[in-house]
């Protein structure tokens, strides 16, 4: 697996192809392949504790423990 910061290169510069199915929904959504390239020159790693805390497992919202009911 290539490392975030050569990913993020690569995005950047362009250096990327697109499935069949990336394009189509390109397209659908109007996402220019410069803004793919801003995106990629951007990302970053999201931990899983984040994610996990950010994303309920069934899709329901979460209370806040902390919360006064």
């Amino acid at each position: 697996m290539k490392p975030l910061s050569a990913l993020r290169t690569q995005l950047a510069a362009g250096e990327f192809d697109l499935t069949r199915h990336a394009l189509k929904r390109m397209v659908e959504r109007n996402i220019s392949g410069a803004e793919i390239q801003e995106a990629g020159g951007r990302a970053f790693k999201v931990s899983e504790k984040i994610l996990k805390k950010s994303v309920p497992a069934q899709g329901t919202p979460r209370l806040d423990p902390g919360a006064k009911r």
